[in-house]
């Protein structure tokens, strides 16, 4: 099988179970794959050697967004307050594993401003603690020089 094949078949082996944009990724990605292990010197049948059936590589995928589509839906349904019901029925707390989520999945600029934020306080908090540790460590500058002379001296 050659590269040509391999993509026709995953591509095949995608269509209607993904978005459109999802397939094209995909075909992108093993399309990118191939022709780097290429430039890197291998030959295009031990590619395909490695890469396999494009069928279970499709199947690999479907499954890897089945889940993915999963654990953002349980995501978007439960809040870090309620509760879930295990197997046993037994109830038990959410974590904050939620929240996190809905913060990766907030527009990039959201991410940006709360990073900014972040670094802004941590600035903050270091101007303060110099603030106010200064006198302190100009005493001990000053300290450590009068040792340094006073050792120089005795030699």
């Amino acid at each position: 099988m050659n590269k040509n094949e391999f993509l026709n078949q995953l591509q095949v082996s995608l269509n209607g179970k993904l978005k459109a944009s999802q397939v094209e990724d995909n075909i992108q990605y093993y399309n990118d794959y191939v022709e780097e292990q290429m430039r890197r010197g291998r030959t295009e049948k031990e590619i395909m050697e490695t890469l396999g059936s494009p069928r279970l590589i499709a199947r690999t995928i479907l499954d890897a967004s089945k889940e993915s589509e999963r654990i953002i839906a349980e995501t978007e349904s439960f809040g870090s307050d309620q509760t879930v019901p295990e197997n046993d029925g037994a109830f038990r707390t959410r974590t904050n594993v939620p929240w996190l989520a809905k913060f990766l999945m907030a527009p990039k600029w959201v991410r940006t401003a709360c990073g900014i934020v972040t670094l802004v306080g941590v600035c903050a908090v270091v101007i303060f603690l110099l603030k106010f540790l200064f006198p302190f460590l100009v005493i001990l500058l000053i300290a450590l020089f009068l040792r340094k002379l006073f050792w120089d001296w005795l030699r």
